[in-house]
C-alpha cells in the first residue's frame, strides 16, 4: 500500500466527529463533547474559515492530509463544517438516502439539485452542497461516506455517488487507479483499502 492509501481514514473523521458530539462508538453519550467547537464550525462561511478552528485542523492530521497540499485541506476544512452540522451518523450510502426510492419516487434531493452536488468544482461549492444534502436528511448522514467522498472528490466519487442515487451501487464500476485520478483503489463496493 503506498502513502496516499494510508491517508484519510474515514474512520478516523467518524471517531472525531463523535469525541465532538460525546458520542461512544455505539452512540451513546459520554459527555458533553464540544459544543462550542461544533458551533464555530457550523457558523464558517468558508471552508478555510473553518480550518481556523484548531478541531478541524486536528481531523486534517487524523486523515494525513499534508499541510503543503491546500486543496485536500480545504477539503477537510469543509468536511469539518458538513459534520457539524450532522445530528446522527447512520448506516447506508449518502447518495442513496438522498435518491429515488424503488419506484423512482420520493427523493429526499431532486435529480436537478443531486446534478448541482456532483458539479461542485471548489471546496466552498462543495461545502454548501453537502450542508444541504445534511439538511435534507434531517441531519442524518454516513460520516464514512462524507469523509470519503470530501478527501477524494473527483468524476470516481461523483460516477459512484451517481450510481448510488439510483439504486445501482452494485452495477457501478471498480474503481481502479487508473480509472481515477481522485483517490486511492477502492474496492467494487467503492470502498477505501483499509488501514491499520
Amino acid at each position: 500500500m503506498n502513502d496516499r492509501q494510508n491517508k484519510c481514514n474515514a474512520k478516523q473523521a467518524l471517531a472525531w466527529w463523535r469525541e465532538l458530539k460525546g458520542l461512544s462508538a455505539e452512540g451513546d453519550k459520554t459527555g458533553k463533547g464540544d459544543p462550542g467547537a461544533l458551533a464555530r464550525l457550523r457558523r464558517a462561511a468558508t471552508p478555510v474559515e473553518a480550518l481556523t478552528e484548531g478541531r478541524a485542523v486536528e481531523l486534517a492530521i487524523l486523515l494525513g492530509v499534508a499541510p503543503q497540499d491546500h486543496e485536500r485541506l480545504k477539503r477537510i476544512g469543509a468536511l469539518a463544517h458538513v459534520l457539524a452540522h450532522v445530528k446522527d451518523h447512520r448506516d447506508g450510502r449518502m447518495a442513496e438516502m438522498l435518491g429515488p426510492d424503488d419506484k423512482g419516487e420520493n427523493a429526499a434531493m431532486s435529480t436537478l439539485r443531486f446534478q448541482r452536488l456532483l458539479a461542485a468544482r471548489t471546496p466552498a461549492e462543495l461545502m454548501s452542497r453537502m450542508r444541504g444534502a445534511v439538511r435534507l436528511l434531517d441531519g442524518s448522514a454516513n460520516i464514512l461516506d462524507l469523509a470519503e467522498a470530501f478527501c477524494w472528490w473527483g468524476d470516481n466519487i461523483r460516477i459512484r455517488w451517481t450510481y448510488a442515487y439510483w439504486g445501482a451501487s452494485h452495477a457501478a464500476p471498480p474503481a481502479t487507479p487508473a480509472a481515477s485520478s481522485s483517490g486511492p483503489a477502492q474496492d467494487a463496493a467503492g470502498r477505501l483499502p483499509e488501514t491499520n
